[in-house]
């Protein structure tokens, strides 16, 4: 009876575990391309090349913060890849937005009078 036991638990965890790559198990890895998929999918309607960039770098940041996520919050990799993976988007977008609402030229003046008030003791304009 006890052998058998340990026979089917094993068999359970043969099929639910499976790991595929670098210690991980399957999951990790589907969820990991789900949550690229979303940030592709939302931020597919801005340009082509600023897409990419956001979901190459929001997807690499959560593939090597997922085990320090999983270990902070005490939950798994896999929740934790796809909880960092749209945190890390949700970010950049923000930072992104900012940064495209500001105008370039007032913020270039404005750090020129501040470096020439500190100097020169004078101002440019």
């Amino acid at each position: 009876m006890n052998i058998q036991m340990n026979i089917m638990r094993l068999g359970n965890e043969n099929k639910r575990g499976a790991y595929v790559f670098n210690g991980k198990p399957l999951e990790f890895y589907l969820a990991l391309v789900g949550s690229a998929l979303f940030v592709f999918q939302r931020t597919w309607v801005q340009s082509k090349q600023r897409s990419v960039v956001i979901v190459a770098i929001s997807t690499l940041l959560g593939y090597s913060l997922a085990p320090d996520v999983g270990a902070i919050l005490g939950r798994s990799e896999t929740l934790s890849v796809v909880l960092t993976t749209t945190l890390i988007f949700w970010l950049l977008d923000l930072v992104l937005s900012v940064i495209q609402d500001v105008d370039t030229k007032q913020l270039v003046a404005a750090a020129a009078n501040r470096i020439s008030s500190l100097f020169f003791g004078g101002s440019t304009k």
